[in-house]
């Protein structure tokens, strides 16, 4: 099961990708609440979680909308996608998502913090080129493409926003996700 739903993941990146390069890949602009999206991303982490013995919190930094107008498949997909790396990256201790919203830029953001393994800044410079993991060691012992962070970074952009990274080695990842709400 884990080998199947690995090969589906890589496929689904590079379909996403070939649509990428074709410009055919279509942002929706609607109204919905996140929360739905973050209970899903929790639910679907559970079990690695659970496995690894990590600890998992999400945590709200109150006023937040109740709803923004995104697309709410693409903020999934990157979530995953970033939630799925910390805990992939982290042997011990945790990987935490801070919800903020700024309503003066009309901006909420979801950091991924986590206490993994961390990159030196020469390995974060290139985790969002295409087919790039931080190095051929990382490739060999985790696995993976190196397209998820070139898909989300894309998503995240087209959805008005960015992904920051800050990693320190030895003491984890921090992925700050901005996405545009839509006037609220």
């Amino acid at each position: 099961i884990r080998n199947g739903d690995h090969l589906l993941q890589v496929i689904n990146d590079i379909l996403d990708l070939s649509k990428i390069e074709a410009e055919k890949l279509e942002f929706e602009k609607i109204n919905f609440c996140y929360f739905h999206i973050l209970n899903d991303v929790e639910s679907l982490m559970r079990m690695q979680l659970i496995r690894k013995e990590i600890d998992f919190k999400i945590n709200y930094t109150f006023p937040l909308p109740a709803q923004i107008k995104s697309d709410p498949l693409r903020l999934k997909q990157i979530l995953i996608n970033i939630c799925n790396n910390a805990i992939k990256f982290t042997h011990t201790g945790f990987v935490h998502i801070n919800i903020e919203y700024n309503k003066d830029d009309e901006e909420i953001f979801f950091e991924v913090i986590d206490s993994g393994i961390g990159m030196q800044q020469h390995q974060v410079d290139k985790i969002f080129d295409l087919f790039t993991q931080a190095d051929q060691n990382t490739t060999k012992e985790y696995g993976g493409t190196g397209l998820g962070l070139t898909i989300s970074k894309y998503m995240a952009e087209k959805m008005g926003g960015n992904i920051i990274v800050n990693s320190e080695p030895g003491v984890g990842s921090h992925f700050k996700i901005s996405i545009d709400t839509g006037s609220l």
